[in-house]
């Protein structure tokens, strides 16, 4: 067998490293992997650490608008939020609440359920939440299975549908 020549070198990885750039970027771009990260990044939004400032607990109700439509149907044992909702109530409910809760602790406690069907994906996990938010609402502590339901938009995927139930022991 003949010695490859330098340029041939090159060449084979120049194109192994073009291969395992393209296989890494359809794994990463994949729907259901898309969602989910959106989904771990809708749960850190939601959380408010105790240590937070005023600017970053008000950046959050904005931030919370990135995930949603422009309507979302919420089912949840809160009265408070339940119903077809506006983004717009929603990102200023949680503005408000954000800035004036102690600290919003929201953790899933397993792994979570995607799937993905066209421009539809449905999520189900099971979460922790602890907020510290004051006599004035409800508690919301405890464990809490949640579907959610996206719809693939334009600009990326959006909750369309929220459902929370309290978790039986």
């Amino acid at each position: 067998m003949a010695a490859m020549t330098l340029g041939k070198k090159v060449l084979l990885y120049i194109g192994v490293a073009c291969a395992m750039v393209g296989m890494f970027c359809w794994w990463y771009y994949q729907p259901e992997r898309v969602v989910k990260r959106r989904v771990m990044a809708l749960i850190s939004t939601l959380s408010v650490p105790a240590d937070s400032g005023r600017t970053a607990r008000l950046m959050k109700g904005g931030q919370i608008a990135d995930f949603l439509a422009s309507e979302v149907e919420f089912d949840t044992p809160f009265e408070e939020v339940s119903g077809n909702v506006e983004r717009d109530d929603i990102s200023s409910g949680f503005q408000f609440v954000a800035e004036k809760a102690t600290s919003i602790v929201i953790e899933p406690e397993e792994e979570m359920s995607v799937k993905v069907s066209g421009d539809r994906a449905e999520v189900r996990l099971a979460l922790r939440a602890e907020a510290k938010i004051g006599t004035w609402i409800k508690p919301v502590d405890g464990k809490y299975t949640v579907e959610l339901y996206w719809q693939k938009a334009d600009d990326g995927w959006r909750i369309t549908q929220s459902r929370w139930q309290k978790a039986t022991p």
